[in-house]
């Protein structure tokens, strides 16, 4: 997740935004500074100037407002930001039995950037491990949905659970029952592990534990 990326920004939406805006700032800057040399002996101030405050004011749509109207409108991603719980199942590499194990995501959302942890405990069992997203992309499809793709890093756990890299396609679905996130994953393990995933939104506060 480093550095900022407006592939999820309205290119033609943001240019009138920041047009407009601007001209705005602009005129509100000017009638202030004649304003304040109306009734003072100084002639200069040193204030920020139109292009400055439109940044900062990017900025601050970018990390909170982005997913209130009307800023909302500037992008063409869903907000899928928040915590989902449920399960995932697989084929035991080993067993060739199905299982089951909880599991929780974690999504980290901005309006230029998405991240995503999962945290897995076994199900009777106290083995507890954690995905970390380390490339990571919001895609619409064709039908309008949206699907949260990465490719993740899981540490693993000593003498228990080899560390491990996967790659997980996940659709995201809103409905009158809720925002759910489904999908499957597959793992480089050796032999390979892969299964599917069903979460559905528990909160937006992020506990950043299982």
């Amino acid at each position: 997740m480093k550095g900022n990326s407006f592939r999820y920004y309205k290119p033609n939406a943001v240019i009138g935004f920041i047009i407009f805006s601007g001209s705005i700032i602009g005129g509100i800057l000017t009638l202030g500074i004649k304003s304040i040399n109306s009734w003072t002996d100084l002639n200069y101030y040193q204030y920020p100037s139109a292009s400055v405050i439109v940044g900062l004011l990017v900025l601050l749509i970018d990390r909170y407002l982005w997913k209130i109207p009307p800023f909302s409108l500037l992008f063409q991603i869903q907000n899928i930001s928040g915590r989902y719980e449920g399960y995932i199942n697989y084929l035991h590499p080993i067993s060739k039995l199905e299982e089951e194990k909880k599991c929780v995501i974690e999504v980290f959302q901005t309006g230029s950037k998405v991240k995503f942890n999962c945290y897995f405990e076994k199900i009777n069992s106290k083995e507890k491990t954690k995905s970390e997203s380390l490339v990571e992309t919001i895609l619409k499809n064709d039908d309008g949905t949206v699907s949260l793709i990465s490719t993740y890093r899981n540490h693993g756990l000593p003498n228990q659970f080899q560390e491990h890299s996967g790659t997980s396609i996940l659709k995201f679905v809103g409905n009158e029952n809720g925002k759910f996130l489904n999908g499957i994953y597959y793992t480089n393990r050796e032999p390979q592990t892969k299964g599917e995933m069903y979460v559905g939104f528990i909160s937006n506060k992020l506990k950043h534990d299982f």
